[in-house]
């Protein structure tokens, strides 16, 4: 069950990035133990790697935890040192939160930094 939910929450946070003008660029991307579920261009050029955080309707965490910086920081420095060619534009470093209400619409939020 945690795993389909999980994944119909990918899915809606994908969705929900998309409408609100991001290209996504890689899913599920990892490098050397490091990993991001979404890396992404937004409308002004900007890099964003997003982790999502899935709770459910009682609050409980589906996935790994709250917002960790260091942890975007690390993700983003891997996926510019192997991936040069992007490096030249604005970097951010985004945290997408799911979270089933009881009427099983989900609702979003999102912690961003740069």
């Amino acid at each position: 069950m945690k795993v389909i939910i999980t994944e119909k929450a990918i899915t809606a946070i994908a969705t929900f990035l998309e409408c609100g003008d991001y290209n996504i660029l890689e899913k599920s991307w990892s490098c050397v133990g490091n990993s991001i579920d979404f890396i992404t261009k937004s409308n002004d050029g900007d890099l964003v790697f997003v982790e999502c955080n899935i709770r459910g309707h009682d609050g409980n965490m589906f996935s790994d935890g709250d917002f960790n910086r260091d942890s975007l920081k690390r993700v983003a420095l891997a996926c510019l040192a192997t991936n040069p060619e992007v490096s030249d534009c604005a970097i951010r470093l985004t945290s997408c939160q799911c979270s089933s209400s009881t009427n099983s619409e989900p609702s979003f939020a999102t912690t961003s930094t740069q």
